[in-house]
């Protein structure tokens, strides 16, 4: 069994009210959000599941974050 890490949400709720409310809801679309769960957070949190679970041989990927609909990539910029 070859296993994929993937976060597909940071916060446990996004506004409105219960445990699952509308998602994606204040999200903004990136793999972080400031100033709670900063880049740095996000990025410190990631190594230390790596530094667990990266070193089993079924483990062969991560994803930092599912979708994150408002990243560009290879731009330079957060967005």
């Amino acid at each position: 069994v070859l296993v994929l890490m993937a976060c597909h949400r940071i916060r446990r709720s996004y506004g409105d009210t219960g445990p699952h409310a509308e998602w994606p809801g204040s999200w903004d679309g990136l793999w972080f959000e400031e100033p709670e769960f900063s880049e740095e957070r996000i990025s410190h949190l990631w190594r230390e599941v790596a530094s667990v679970f990266c070193a089993h041989a079924n483990v062969f990927a991560v994803d930092l974050m599912n979708e994150p609909h408002a990243a560009s990539w290879g731009t330079g910029e957060k967005r």
